[in-house]
């Protein structure tokens, strides 16, 4: 299959977590908050995978379609 990510990769993603909100500020941190982490899982037959990033608040997970 063609471009499948693998395990193990780095991203670099905005959450979503972050970004929609109900008053169009610039994020609920009050900025646009970039997060860098790594592939932990990818479905191939379903074409998504789910990344994870660990920053000084915590950890975060997100799925994303490929």
């Amino acid at each position: 299959m063609k471009d499948v990510p693998e395990v193990g990769e780095p991203i670099c993603w905005t959450p979503a977590a972050f970004t929609h909100n109900t008053d169009n500020s610039a994020g609920v941190l009050g900025l646009t908050v970039r997060v860098s982490g790594r592939i932990v899982y990818v479905n191939a037959e379903h074409r998504w995978y789910r990344a994870e990033a660990t920053f000084p608040g915590g950890t975060i997970r997100e799925g994303f379609k490929f």
